[in-house]
């Protein structure tokens, strides 16, 4: 068992790891053709970044390397400056006559080469398929390397969201802001995400073909911010991820998720949101670990770009642990099988489940949480109390530290139905304990 001494001593050392400044990394790499001739003149660009996955690599909001742009010599060789190990970075690339190329996390941490191929683009685009669009500011200037992504399809009955076919999956904007995708088949609208450095994102609904081409173009803001400081005891806590998210989460106009670190006086900032949207902020479960939870904090961000939306004062109370055993059908595989938990849309607590069936999941604010099991070949059985087969998950209100039995089924394939969905039955299952398989069942 660890002591106390030896605990102190490495929340000294990761104190002093998470907020010394580390040594900045340069990583270089090659532009090629599919068949490996370099390219020269090939442009890149560092467009975003986030706090890495690595939760002992939280750090403050230490962004470098942002915004540069960095071009291929006559080997299509390059090298990246000034990246640091605790972030993850999202890279463009782009070269007349080639499709653009974009790398969703590059780690910070790596050094090794890259090895980028890029892919020839259509000589000749059918106007009916082309969606294009210009990028813009506030001032009407076009914005370079502005990466649109599309990430869903608008048809005539219904939306699909994810993997779209016959469309490239990035465009990405040149330097008169003009960017150029190829939608083939009869696909003609698409939900897309629009990021650049410095702006805030959105997520736009664009057309193909030559009626959508003026409809297409976005003019990007420089956003507001929301700001706010951690605290626990009374004193500020440092080195702890924050996440935030728009408080509408439907897939139509929701960003994503932002993550950021706390500084030394437990100070946070999220920068480029869009102006008058409502959003919510918490600590992470996992980062915070055992020493507690916090609520869920909404807010509304200004009218005008620049201004700053402050949160306040978030402190951190006490949270309940959720501890139990899983009951596996006969011969079915426990590795890999995981619980989540969540109170709220923002984050969930995961635990890997043991061989033994256990798991134990702390850092769960008090209240209404939902509760999700996951595994190669089972899901959560009807059977415990507090399922919901509408949402395929247990809903329930835990007030103190929990012990559940949960008995597991093998899955099915069967398509979702949530036919059967009532907001009042739903509503109502929130307020109860949430509970496992009865008693008897036990036996």
């Amino acid at each position: 068992m660890m002591s106390r001494f030896s605990l102190l001593i490495g929340s000294l050392l990761f104190a002093t790891y998470c907020f010394a400044d580390p040594d900045l990394n340069t990583r270089q790499g090659q532009v090629t053709t599919a068949d490996g001739k370099p390219i020269a003149g090939a442009v890149i660009r560092t467009i975003d970044a986030q706090a890495s996955v690595r939760e002992d690599q939280i750090c403050p909001s230490i962004y470098p390397g942002l915004g540069k742009v960095y071009t291929t010599d006559a080997e299509g060789k390059y090298e990246l400056a000034e990246l640091h190990p605790r972030l993850r970075y999202q890279v463009a690339i782009t070269a007349p006559g080639y499709k653009p190329h974009v790398i969703e996390e590059m780690t910070g941490w790596v050094t090794k080469p890259l090895s980028n191929k890029l892919q020839p683009a259509a000589e000749k685009l059918d106007p009916a398929g082309e969606v294009t669009g210009h990028v813009l500011d506030e001032n009407g200037k076009p914005i370079a390397g502005a990466v649109v992504e599309f990430f869903g399809e608008k048809m005539a009955q219904s939306e699909q969201f994810g993997s779209i076919t016959d469309v490239d999956r990035y465009a990405v904007s040149g330097q008169d802001g003009v960017f150029v995708c190829e939608a083939k088949g009869d696909h003609r609208h698409f939900f897309t995400k629009v990021s650049a450095y410095g702006f805030a994102p959105q997520v736009v609904l664009m057309q193909a073909g030559p009626d959508g081409a003026n409809d297409n173009d976005v003019r990007m803001s420089r956003g507001c911010s929301v700001t706010g400081r951690l605290l626990k005891d009374g004193k500020p806590l440092a080195g702890v991820k924050m996440r935030l998210s728009q408080v509408n989460l439907n897939s139509e106009t929701c960003f994503g998720f932002f993550s950021i670190g706390t500084d030394a006086d437990g100070r946070f900032t999220f920068e480029h949101l869009q102006e008058v949207e409502n959003y919510q902020v918490l600590a992470a479960i996992k980062s915070l670990g055992s020493r507690g939870a916090t609520p869920l904090v909404k807010v509304t961000t200004g009218a005008l770009a620049g201004q700053v939306a402050d949160v306040g004062d978030i402190t951190v109370g006490p949270a309940v642990t959720i501890r139990g055993k899983c009951i596996f059908p006969a011969g079915a595989q426990v590795k890999g099988t995981a619980v989540y938990i969540s109170s709220s849309d923002l984050d969930v607590g995961t635990a890997t489940v043991n061989e033994d069936g256990t798991f134990k999941i702390p850092g769960i604010a008090p209240g209404s949480v939902s509760l999700n099991v996951s595994g190669p070949s089972v899901g959560l059985s009807a059977d415990n109390l507090s399922y919901y087969p509408p949402v395929r998950q247990m809903i329930g209100t835990v007030d103190k530290d929990t012990t559940l039995v949960l008995k597991l089924e093998p899955t099915t394939h069967e398509r979702h139905d949530m036919s059967g969905y009532s907001s009042e039955v739903y509503e109502a299952k929130k307020t109860q304990p949430l509970q496992g398989i009865t008693e008897e069942e036990k036996k």
